[in-house]
């Protein structure tokens, strides 16, 4: 899957997701084979989970709703998204 379009899953699940620990992530992903690719051998690599803590993010652990299955189920939907323009 492109780096891209596994962000903006891991965005469209944050949307539907009812648990506040989850709205209350992000994640940096890394581009550790330099080819713009995450795969679910090696997300969990590519992948340094923030939570926000007193209004700012800071380093914590994956939560454990955030499976590749349940982000990869979202990818189409997530190639419809426009890219940012930032």
């Amino acid at each position: 899957m492109k780096i891209t379009d596994f962000a903006k899953a891991h965005t469209l699940f944050k949307n539907q997701s009812g648990n506040e620990d989850i709205k209350d992530t992000s994640v940096i992903i890394s581009d550790l084979q330099g080819d713009w690719t995450i795969t679910e051998a090696t997300w969990e690599k590519q992948c340094e989970w923030r939570a926000l803590k007193n209004g700012l993010y800071d380093i914590a652990d994956k939560p454990s709703k955030v499976t590749w299955s349940a982000i990869a189920a979202l990818e189409e939907d997530a190639k419809k998204v426009p890219d940012s323009k930032n």
